[in-house]
C-alpha cells in the first residue's frame, strides 16, 4: 500500500529503488520503472492536476492510490531488475529478503547521468568541521561503485 501511495503523489517519478536494510554497495539493490508499466498514470497525473493544491490530502488521492495498488503487484514481479543476480538469482529471492530485513523504497533522480559525490569529513568534539577529502564514485554498473575519483593536494 506505501508504494501505491508514494506512486500516487509523486507520479513524475519514473524509477523507484528498492534497498534491503543492512547490504551495501548495491548488493541489496533492485530498481523498477513504473510508470510506463501503470496503465492508469495519464489518468493519475491528470486526477493530481484536478486537484490542484488539494493533492496532498489523503480523500483527494485516494482513487488513485487504489487504481495503482491494483497494477502494482504485477509491474513490481514482472519488472523489478535486481541489481547483484549471484546473491539474488530471482525476483522472488530478493523480495523474501526485502519483506524479512525491511528496507526503503526511493525515488531515482530523474537522469541518465547520476553521480555520487562523495565528502570525507571530521567533526572533533567541540563541533568544528574540517572536510579532509572529497571525491566522485566510478561506477561498475549503476548502483555498485568501482572506486573514488580523489584529487590530491599536499599540505
Amino acid at each position: 500500500v506505501l508504494s501505491s501511495g508514494i506512486n500516487a503523489e509523486y507520479g513524475n517519478i519514473k524509477r523507484w529503488v528498492f534497498k534491503i536494510d543492512g547490504e551495501f554497495d548495491g548488493r541489496g539493490t533492485a530498481y523498477c520503472d513504473v510508470t510506463q508499466f501503470l496503465s492508469c498514470h495519464k489518468w493519475a497525473l491528470k486526477q493530481a492536476e484536478r486537484y490542484g493544491s488539494k493533492w496532498g490530502k489523503r480523500w483527494a488521492q485516494e482513487p488513485t492510490i487504489i487504481k495503482i495498488y491494483s497494477e502494482l503487484p504485477e509491474i513490481i514481479y514482472n519488472n523489478l531488475k535486481v541489481v547483484n543476480r549471484t546473491l539474488f538469482p530471482s525476483i522472488d529471492k530478493f523480495l523474501v529478503a526485502f519483506t524479512k530485513s525491511g528496507g526503503v523504497i526511493e525515488a531515482c533522480p530523474p537522469s541518465d547521468d547520476v553521480t555520487c559525490i562523495t565528502v570525507d569529513m571530521f567533526v572533533d568534539p567541540t563541533g568544528n568541521v574540517e572536510i579532509r577529502n572529497t571525491g566522485d564514485q566510478i561506477r561498475a554498473t549503476e548502483f555498485q561503485t568501482w572506486a573514488i575519483s580523489s584529487p590530491r593536494t599536499l599540505r
